[in-house]
Order: C-alpha cells, then sequence, then structure tokens
C-alpha cells in the first residue's frame, strides 16, 4: 500500500526512472528565473536536456525527489535535486551533449522558432556564456536542484540538500567538498543566507544575459518578475515597469 504524504509536508526519497518527466516538466516550469522558460523556448526539450539529461540518464543514483500529496491526495514529485559524483565522467560527458543541442538550437534557428528575447539568450549563450561563469572547486560533487514555486520554501529545499549531503557522506567518502551554483539578486540567497546554513561562498559573476532579454521585452533593465508585472486596468491587461535588478550567478560550497 502507498505510503499517504501529510498535507503541506513532503517527503524525500530516490530517483526512480519514472520519475524522469516530472523532473523535466519542473525543470521547464523554473528555469527562467523560477518562471516557466517556455516564455523564452516554447519546445524546451533541449534546454531540459543541457540541466537534466546527464544527472537523471547517467548519475541517477545520485538524483533525489520531492514528493508531496497532489490535489487528488496521490504522491506528485514537486522538487528535485540531480547530483553528479563523478565529475570527471561529467566533463567527458559534456562535449557530446552540447553538440546535440547546438543542433537542435541551429535546426530551430533556421526555421524561425525563436523570438527576439529567444534570440538574445542564445546569441549571449556564443558570445560570453563561458566568460560569465563563476569558478567553481577543483573536483568534487556538484548538484542542481528545484522546486514548484509553493514548494521553496524550506520545507524542499533543505531537506533535499541535507539528504545528499548524507548521502555524499555515506556513499563517496572519497570527496571531500561539494558545491552548487544558484541565481542570485536583491535580498534572495544573500550570502549571509548561505552562511547561516552552513555554506561558503566561493565567486560570483554578473549574468548580462537578462538585459538582453529584458530589452527584447520592451525593458531597460531586467525585473521581477521576468519581463513585466501585469496589472488589471479597466478589465484589460496593462504591463508596469517592475523593480529593477542585477542578476548574478553564485558558486557556494562546503566541506564534506
Amino acid at each position: 500500500m502507498q505510503e499517504t504524504i501529510p498535507e503541506r509536508q513532503c517527503r524525500i526519497r530516490p530517483f526512480r526512472p519514472d520519475d524522469r518527466p516530472a523532473v523535466r516538466e519542473i525543470c521547464a516550469a523554473t528555469g527562467l528565473l523560477g518562471n516557466d522558460i517556455r516564455r523564452l523556448f516554447p519546445q524546451p526539450d533541449f534546454f531540459v536536456d543541457l540541466f537534466t539529461s546527464y544527472y537523471t540518464d547517467l548519475e541517477p543514483d545520485s538524483c533525489l525527489v520531492a514528493e508531496a500529496a497532489g490535489v487528488s491526495g496521490q504522491p506528485e514529485v514537486v522538487g528535485y535535486l540531480l547530483g553528479c559524483t563523478n565529475p570527471q565522467r561529467y566533463s567527458r560527458h559534456q562535449p557530446s551533449l552540447l553538440a546535440r543541442i547546438a543542433c537542435r538550437v541551429l535546426r530551430g534557428l533556421l526555421l524561425g522558432e525563436f523570438g527576439a528575447a529567444a534570440r538574445s539568450y542564445l546569441w549571449w549563450t556564443i558570445r560570453r556564456g563561458w566568460q560569465e561563469m563563476p569558478r567553481t572547486p577543483a573536483g568534487g560533487a556538484h548538484f542542481h536542484f528545484n522546486c514548484l514555486k509553493e514548494w521553496r520554501n524550506h520545507s524542499a529545499a533543505l531537506p533535499l540538500i541535507e539528504t545528499f549531503l548524507n548521502l555524499l557522506r555515506r556513499e563517496h567518502p572519497e570527496l571531500r567538498v561539494v558545491w552548487g551554483q544558484m541565481t542570485t539578486y536583491g535580498k534572495r540567497r544573500t550570502s549571509a543566507a548561505f552562511q547561516r546554513f552552513g555554506w561558503k561562498f566561493y565567486d560570483q559573476v554578473r549574468l548580462t544575459k537578462y538585459d538582453g532579454i529584458a530589452k527584447a521585452w520592451g525593458q531597460e533593465t531586467p525585473s521581477w518578475p521576468p519581463g513585466t508585472a501585469v496589472r488589471q486596468v479597466t478589465g484589460e491587461q496593462k504591463y508596469a515597469p517592475c523593480r529593477p535588478l542585477e542578476i548574478y550567478l553564485t558558486t557556494i560550497y562546503r566541506q564534506l
């Protein structure tokens, strides 16, 4: 009999192959600063492949999911953590993955599938993406995680990370460090917040790709939420500028 999960609580468990569609959906639904990447890429398979396929396909034993009771009361995946414990294998796999993604993107460009904001994002990736990557600790494990919007509090994110840390200590005692990279802006995920949970700042780089996206959407600077804030005016949707942001990619780490 399937275990019942109490309302508004989540359970962390190992990733299973049948979780792959749910993980990919969450990646797409949260891929644009926590919002749906399909606003940029209506067919986001290549984007999702970049952030999930290595982990789910080659290191599934290093992956975790957070489950919570859905509308029907049955467990549903509401978050994931995808881990890498073999950095050498990860590095070897990246060239072939990037080649496949490049072919898919080129096809989309030739077929006119991408709007102005998407083309700006892709052009940034080619010209500046490799420059705007913060440094990472040599070797060690790393992870990528995301949760659905209503589960982005500590009830899902912290248990996912703590479970992964315990997995590393138990099954990979040879690894001495673990790191992750996260987008940070304003008061979101500050250095003080990282330190409070035992993490240390390693490096940080400002991301200019969101500047181009913002301008393509008619803004001078990036805003939160991405694009523009919608408000109702005389029964019609009008657009008002949001608070401008400087957005960074930040590397954090901790010793195991």
